[in-house]
């Protein structure tokens, strides 16, 4: 497995330099998210999958509302609405 962490912030790319960039398998990319061709992206949001801000804003602008929608119907259908910190599920962009 091949593990990129991108970042658009110069300090933050810096910091997984120093502390990843010896890491077998981890690369660091000094951009966007958006700029890279991958099998799979992780995005941080809240409990319940509002993809409105931060980065999950950035997949929304790109991809459409409807991967907020598949990622709450998912949610709502096999954890109750309430997706527990920690956990995660796997929502298809059509990309």
């Amino acid at each position: 497995m091949k593990i990129t962490l991108a970042a658009v912030d110069p300090a933050m790319a810096d910091a997984w330099e120093q502390y990843c960039g010896d890491v077998e398998g981890v690369s660091i990319h000094r951009g966007s998210i958006l700029d890279l061709s991958c099998d799979a992206a992780v995005s941080p949001t809240d409990v319940f999958g509002f993809m409105s801000s931060g980065v999950s804003f950035s997949y929304t602008a790109r991809y459409g509302w409807k991967i907020q929608e598949r990622l709450q119907a998912l949610i709502k259908a096999r954890h109750h609405g309430q997706l527990l910190i920690g956990m995660a599920e796997i929502v298809a962009t059509d990309d």
